[in-house]
């Protein structure tokens, strides 16, 4: 369940990042945009010296391959010590409007330094205006994170995962690097992904326009029609788009929606769950169906246990069950408390997190009086 949901979320990203900039306007042999960020750890860099080399890489905290990439990013700045210096920039961490990153940096500060040794490089986190996003990974059609761009001489030349720096590396100091051949290989390779999305891009403007219209018949038309001419990778991404169409304006038939789909893969009832709770006003059958989910999920390995059991809390609270919203909050608390101290789900889990979830108690509570 928590590896659907992350799947999809990518799938979202790549999605927003192709269908909002359809010309890619930075390559491979451009010069660098410039580095505008607020600095988590490390030396702060002004600017790109021509005769240095730089790592700069995107990830964000919610993102379980950009954690899994930090040690051995931090084993490459140690190797190259001296030779490449290595940036690691927080991207997209609330979603892709500009929220004030200011907001979040206690956060950011506090993984970073759980992380410790784990994440040995500069860190810095994009500003409010999401500069570094729009800038970087948008204008190169970069589309999900992890994402590594070298540059050379104030020039960009290798984009790419992170965990396939290492052959690039030892190529550019062998002086056997050929920039020709991988900005050929980048540049299909991108064209032929906006190549797929764009049916799904075309989909989604005419359902958001059809739904702002309350003209839901012609956003379902759509949805159904587009179905053949949709790549396979995005038909969760296609589903969900019905199921959150169905919610805006027929509950009964979102919930019927939802529990066929959820009896063909179980994956999904944390995602649909989660859409359900997050809105006000639903009949209470909805709700339920949200706890029914969310307490199923704690059986599934893998799972962050505080993090469904608050969802479960807030689940309990919406459809009336107060008392059953306060015990699940408790157990969100006493499992992430535990996570903490154990130094688990870092990045998800941390203090400000309890203070959340201790603030979500106090207000069930409430009710109860």
């Amino acid at each position: 369940m928590k590896k659907f949901f992350l799947t999809l979320s990518a799938i979202c990203l790549a999605a927003y990042s192709f269908g909002q900039s359809s010309a890619i306007t930075l390559r491979m042999g451009d010069p660098a945009p410039e580095l505008k960020v607020a600095w988590l750890k490390g030396t702060p860099v002004e600017g790109f010296d021509k005769d240095k080399v730089y790592v700069v890489e995107f990830w964000a905290t919610w993102c379980g391959p950009c954690k899994a990439a930090m040690p051995h990013l931090s084993e490459l700045a140690k190797q190259y010590n001296g030779k490449v210096t290595f940036i690691g920039v927080d991207v997209w961490e609330k979603g892709f409007e500009s929220k004030s990153y200011d907001s979040f940096m206690p956060m950011l500060k506090e993984f970073v330094a759980g992380m410790g040794e784990k994440m040995a490089y500069n860190i810095a986190m994009d500003n409010n205006e999401l500069y570094m996003a729009n800038s970087w990974m948008k204008a190169s059609g970069q589309g999900g994170i992890p994402a590594t761009f070298l540059i050379k001489e104030k020039k960009i030349i290798w984009i790419g995962h992170p965990m396939k720096l290492d052959k690039v590396l030892e190529e550019v100091f062998a002086g056997t690097y050929d920039m020709a051949v991988n900005a050929k290989a980048f540049n299909e390779a991108t064209e032929k992904m906006q190549d797929k999305l764009a049916p799904l891009m075309a989909l989604s403007k005419s359902v958001t326009e059809a739904v702002a219209a309350k003209d839901f018949s012609t956003a379902l038309n759509a949805i159904d029609n587009a179905m053949i001419n949709i790549d396979p990778m995005f038909q969760l991404s296609v589903k969900m788009m019905k199921f959150t169409t169905y919610l805006e304006f027929d509950v009964p038939q979102a919930l019927a929606f939802a529990k066929d789909w959820y009896k063909e893969n179980s994956s999904v009832g944390a995602v649909v769950s989660d859409l359900i709770t997050k809105k006000d006003g639903l009949p209470k059958e909805a709700y339920e169906f949200a706890v029914n989910c969310f307490t199923e999920a704690l059986s599934v390995q893998g799972m962050t246990k505080p993090l469904v059991y608050n969802y479960l809390a807030l689940s309990c609270f919406k459809a009336g069950d107060i008392k059953g919203s306060i015990l699940n909050q408790e157990m969100a608390i006493k499992t992430a408390k535990e996570a903490v101290e154990k130094g688990e789900y870092q990045g998800t889990i941390n203090a400000n997190t309890i203070k959340e979830y201790q603030e979500s108690l106090a207000k069930y509570k409430a009710a109860l009086e």
